[in-house]
């Protein structure tokens, strides 16, 4: 909670369990709460140092996570020409986000 400037590593894979190439694709993550009419978090760009390797890292932002509890996200990639774009969403995850006391 209210922690920042740490990332948020993930592997996407495909159906078939094998990782996805993640090679000219735009990452981006969106994360809402967990209700009935679910409220949008935040979204931010992913990196993909590696994309044969289906890694992806959200670098968390001040004020992501200001409240404490279990949210979904999902990662939205698109790729294509300005003629001829794609996208498409892993599934919904959840995050569970904790409070934390400061160390002394």
């Amino acid at each position: 909670m209210n922690n920042f400037g740490f990332a948020l590593t993930f592997t996407i894979v495909n159906a078939d369990g094998t990782v996805r190439d993640l090679s000219g694709e735009t990452l981006t993550i969106y994360c809402w709460t967990q209700e009935e009419d679910p409220t949008l978090v935040f979204s931010g760009s992913c990196t993909s140092a590696f994309p044969l390797t289906g890694v992806c890292i959200y670098m968390v932002q001040l004020g992501d996570f200001a409240t404490t509890g279990t949210f979904d996200a999902e990662i939205e990639m698109t790729a294509g020409t300005p003629t001829l774009t794609y996208l498409e969403d892993t599934e919904t995850f959840s995050i569970n986000v904790i409070r934390r006391h400061p160390v002394p």
